[in-house]
């Protein structure tokens, strides 16, 4: 395949997925099953055989993953507003994340354990990205449902991608050390030091991003979390969470960025910063996403849908994730559970890390059509669950939000402003 060929199919796919997004805005229908779907369609069309050379390329693109976990961990820190009124909010949606992804990931893991026949610890390898909702999906589909709602299902999801990859590597690390003693002193041992290291890099960052403000641009910014998240994985800390402090700090003036430390802070500059990360990361987010779930489609055989005991594990496992939903909403979430209930599709991050499983504790018994089943159901039946809310809004008239995704970028500092004083209280 010709270099121009290849800048033309990239070309166009980044222009069809911009237009996937504008449907699913219309119609509820989430752009990452529209981009499976046309993924799966060059699959069983006479021009995937044109296209091999490529897809070995993205689908061995390790890098690709690596920038995908940096802008998931980073777009969802700077979704976090802590505020005063807002943490009860925040905090019953962590500890509601929390319980799911424990008890989710074991009873999934139960079932890959015993339909696959590998060891229960190499389940949870499976079965932790499985239990990690995708706040990449979530947040745009989230936009016009009630304001409580929405920001419940913002921090959950938030949380839920936060911990997952946290809780995956610690897995990993069991692996390596064998003893889970060891693996919890060392994990905390560095989330530690990584804390503190955080801190000060964020200090650093955003007096030296103040300084270097006329020429600085999207591809410096870039550049430097790369080098934060290479670095601290070369120091064996929690790179991912050096991201995550640096996106909730920066995100959180108010409350960071107090007393000796203001001084040093140019509101307006701050600002123009602040919005250039979040768009550069918006950005960044929207190709890699639209990348992984074209490619992931794309390595989808039509055999997938003809093995009859994927689908009962896939019904297993469906049959679990809402169950054990549906009991910790009840008694965690004091509030109507629907459509809640149903929001909970899988997506990039579950890709992700099944992705960066080592090759040596890969299971050949585990079957890969599982995964894309679970994504398809979990993201139909979401698009279902709010297709049947926008009808009970339209009948009973129920206020909604009007505020598109796009707009929590142009008024975040607005918001921060406003919200400065209920924050500082927290401190």
């Amino acid at each position: 395949m010709s270099n121009n060929i290849v800048i033309i199919l990239i070309s166009s796919l980044i222009i069809l997925s911009f237009f996937f997004n504008m449907i699913s805005k219309k119609t509820n229908i989430p752009s990452v099953l529209l981009l499976i779907a046309a993924g799966f369609g060059i699959r069983v069309s006479p021009w995937f055989a044109m296209m091999g050379s490529a897809v070995d390329i993205f689908l061995t693109l390790n890098i690709l993953g690596v920038i995908g976990l940096i802008m998931i961990v980073l777009e969802a820190a700077l979704d976090l507003k802590i505020t005063r009124d807002k943490l009860p909010l925040i905090l019953r949606a962590f500890f509601i994340s929390l319980f799911l992804l424990f008890v989710t990931s074991g009873v999934v893991g139960y079932i890959i354990h015993r339909s696959a026949e590998i060891g229960f610890r190499d389940a949870l390898l499976y079965s932790i990205p499985l239990s990690v909702m995708s706040s990449a999906i979530i947040i745009p589909s989230v936009a016009r449902l009630k304001p409580h709602t929405k920001e419940f299902m913002i921090y959950e999801s938030t949380f839920s991608d936060i911990l997952g990859i946290i809780i995956f590597y610690m897995l990993l690390d069991w692996f390596r050390i064998s003893e889970l003693k060891a693996v919890m002193i060392e994990t905390a041992g560095k989330i530690g030091i990584t804390i503190a290291a955080s801190v000060a890099v964020t200090f650093a960052l955003t007096f030296l991003f103040q300084r270097l403000f006329n020429v600085i641009n999207y591809f410096l910014i870039f550049a430097i979390l790369l080098l934060i998240y290479a670095v601290g994985k070369e120091f064996h800390l929690s790179a991912l969470i050096l991201i995550l402090i640096f996106g909730i700090m920066i995100n959180n003036k108010a409350i960071f960025f107090r007393g000796i430390f203001h001084r040093f802070i140019h509101d307006e500059t701050y600002t123009a910063i602040l919005t250039n990360i979040k768009l550069f990361v918006k950005d960044t987010a929207f190709v890699i996403r639209t990348f992984f779930f074209f490619f992931f489609g794309l390595s989808i055989t039509p055999e997938a849908f003809l093995n009859l005991n994927t689908y009962y594990v896939v019904t297993l496992i469906l049959v679990a994730l809402y169950a054990i939903r549906y009991f910790n909403l009840k008694i965690l979430y004091h509030a109507k559970i629907f459509p809640v209930l149903f929001i909970a599709p899988r997506g990039l991050i579950t890709i992700l890390l099944l992705f960066s499983i080592p090759e040596h504790l890969i299971k050949d018994q585990f079957e890969g059509d599982i995964t894309f089943m679970v994504i398809i159901a979990t993201n139909l039946i979401m698009m279902f669950a709010l297709m049947r809310q926008r009808v009970l809004v339209n009948r009973e008239g129920l206020e909604i939000s009007p505020e598109p995704p796009e707009e929590r970028i142009e008024n975040s500092e607005e918001e921060t402003d406003k919200e400065g004083n209920e924050s500082a209280e927290l401190t």
